[in-house]
């Protein structure tokens, strides 16, 4: 097993400091990735050749009707 966690979203209101708040507390630097129009998003280096996450696939961040954030992720 390359990682034992390898993927996770966190929704923020504030996309800088929760950028700033995760790399100093895992004393990583977030890349930007490409999320799509109107998106942000950063990851942590992976080294695809080990199998951390592949593919990306495709995800959707969605509000339910109780206001709840709801992440979908699909390989394929």
């Amino acid at each position: 097993m390359a990682s034992a966690i390898t993927w996770f979203q966190i929704p923020a209101s504030d996309p800088a400091r929760a950028k700033t708040f995760y790399e100093t507390i895992c004393g990583f630097e977030l890349q930007q990735m490409d999320a799509g129009p109107g998106m942000k998003m950063w990851g942590f280096h992976a080294d695809r050749r080990k199998g951390e996450i592949g593919g990306a696939g495709f995800f959707a961040m969605i509000a339910d009707s109780e206001g709840n954030t709801v992440g979908l992720h699909s390989q394929e």
